[in-house]
């Protein structure tokens, strides 16, 4: 492996041009820049280094070729991948996996995509026919956007470069979608203690591959089942590579957000796993005050509106992380691929219901008890919330896609979260990790893991109507019992209502102010009156959700300068 990166090119040649870019994306690699021009072409990387860092650096040209790459993120399968290409005669100048993936293409094409277990995005030049290929994996772990307008063409890591510059009308763009992720499962595979080893074992590897590291190596520990499961199997990875060498010391680093007086607060779950595996768990408390203070950084590293204030969480956590590591992994993904929302038990309760499977219905409505309980407190509190933007808005917002959310089935619902839900959580994570100039590995989305997960149906991975309920099994014996059997799910929450109450005075002043009082869509002059109306009373999480998503989405709109025309 190599590195992860900040990369970026356009389609002209211009110097002080490349070193904005390059300063912009510093801190998502401050190792090394590296810089590739010729005439008409461009091609920049700011490198984080992890493996191979003495010779790993960017961009790299191929020396069976013209070819160039700029490339961020990490193929954990390329040490498979460089046996091959060696004995089909590529020549290979590093030890790092920038070379594995420039020489599959030359090798394969577009076609080498499929062949890649990791997380990237990538540019390819060809500098006689100033063509670009440029790809990144099938959930975006590793962003990569693209600007198209005029007569210039550029592309980057991160939005902020590509706000300096035009884009590209001299040649074709072409768009393609080289695998379909889709949740429904059309083969037919049982419960069985087969399956769950079989997830066990896919897990495992999962995690052992991306302990490859030339630098620190830690984790994040949120005392959820999907967190504590990495850190549990690395804690047992670390044990027998003892009399190994490696990176990811014996002594394992943990990093988690906690909270004091915090109902929601998992500080006792995080003790439950730092005690049976000995890490070393360090914590950091993120407040009210730290958001306020940083909101602006935190919104310029994200570069798009976030509808949660936990976002700031993460970005503490991995702030903590930093002082001792360069690479943590984490759990993100799981919940998608496993199923494991309280909606999940919802929309399954539904199917079976719809398909009069009566025994299915009350496994369902037992065991998932708590989830639909759960679900029914969230739902009365988006009620209430939408009662309130109804008296902040004019006209009333409507909630689109309510009845298709609430009634559909449970295959489109676990689409949705791929399609939707993911994504978000992606950026979050990659936004606030390399903010700090960490590298964050997520097992939970390795493609042969999530291939197997997308082979079993739903129902199978809800196993005993239960969240998760095969990943859960599959985690017996490694994970302590205390957290398999929790029944509760805190998505990575954080105190927003006793966050909102106490910083009432500033976001108060801040809705009497601009872009809030002239633009509809923040909630324009009635905004204020609603929320110091609503800050008195009882606030639901909804409800309060709804207060920090306008003051963010106007904090980004003044962060970034940005005014919405007339009528919006």
């Amino acid at each position: 492996m190599t590195s992860t990166c900040g990369i970026f090119g356009f389609n002209w040649n211009d110097p002080s041009l490349a070193e904005l870019f390059l300063q912009l994306l510093r801190h998502r690699g401050p190792d090394h820049a590296g810089l590739y021009a010729s005439d008409d072409c461009t091609l920049g990387v700011q490198r984080l280094s992890i493996i191979d860092r003495a010779g790993g650096n960017q961009p790299i040209r191929s020396p069976d070729s013209e070819l160039v790459i700029g490339y961020n993120g990490e193929v954990y399968n390329h040490a498979a991948l460089r046996g091959q290409l060696e004995r089909e005669g590529h020549t290979f100048r590093t030890h790092c996996d920038t070379e594995a993936v420039l020489h599959s293409y030359e090798q394969w094409g577009q076609l080498a995509l499929d062949r890649f277990n990791g997380m990237f995005a990538f540019a390819i030049l060809d500098p006689k026919s100033s063509k670009w290929f440029l790809a990144r994996d099938q959930f975006g772990m590793k962003p990569l956007f693209f600007s198209l307008n005029g007569s210039k063409f550029a592309f980057s890591s991160e939005i902020k470069p590509l706000l300096h510059c035009a884009a590209y009308e001299n040649g074709s763009l072409g768009i393609a979608r080289y695998r379909k992720l889709t949740p429904i499962s059309d083969t037919v595979r049982r419960y069985s203690t087969a399956l769950v080893e079989e997830t066990r074992r896919q897990l495992v590897e999962s995690v052992r591959i991306r302990l490859e590291s030339e630098v620190p190596l830690g984790t994040c520990l949120s005392g959820g089942m999907d967190s504590s499961s990495i850190v549990c199997i690395l804690h047992n990875l670390l044990q027998s590579l003892s009399r190994v060498r490696t990176s990811a010391a014996a002594d394992q680093s943990t990093f988690s957000a906690v909270y004091r007086q915090f109902g929601r607060d998992e500080s006792s779950w995080v003790e439950i796993v730092a005690r049976s595996t000995g890490v070393d768990s360090r914590k950091i408390e993120p407040s009210s005050e730290g958001l306020i203070a940083e909101i602006e950084d935190l919104i310029r590293a994200q570069e798009e509106p976030f509808s949660t204030p936990s976002v700031y969480a993460q970005w503490c956590v991995m702030r903590l992380a930093k002082q001792t590591v360069t690479v943590v992994l984490d759990g993100q993904g799981g919940d998608e691929v496993f199923c494991g929302y309280d909606a999940h038990v919802w929309h399954a309760l539904l199917d079976a219901l719809r398909g009069f499977r009566l025994n299915e219905v009350l496994e369902l409505g037992w065991n998932g008890r708590t989830s639909l309980f759960s679900l029914l407190t969230h739902l009365f509190s988006r009620l209430k919330a939408q009662e309130l933007a109804n008296r902040i808005f004019e006209p009333p917002l409507e909630a689109s896609g309510l009845e298709k959310r609430f009634f559909g089935s449970l295959n489109s619902q676990l689409d949705d979260d791929m399609l939707w839900e993911l994504p978000l959580i992606l950026r979050y994570a990659d936004r606030n990790s390399m903010a700090f100039s960490i590298e964050a590995r997520l097992p939970l989305l390795d493609n042969d893991l999530v291939s197997l997960a997308l082979s079993i149906s739903p129902r199978v991975r809800l196993h005993s109507g239960v969240r998760k309920g095969l990943l859960r099994n599959a985690m017996r014996g490694i994970v302590p019992p205390q957290i398999l059997d929790r029944k509760d799910k805190i998505g990575y929450d954080v105190p927003e209502i006793q966050w909102l109450v106490e910083r009432k005075k500033e976001i108060s002043r801040r809705f009497c102010g601009e872009p809030w009082t002239s633009t509809a869509l923040l909630g324009g002059e009635r905004l204020a009156g609603e929320f110091q109306s609503a800050i008195e009373s009882d606030l639901t999480a909804q409800e309060a959700l709804l207060f920090w998503r306008l003051f963010i989405a106007g904090m980004w709109m003044r962060v970034f300068d940005l005014r919405l025309s007339t009528g919006d």
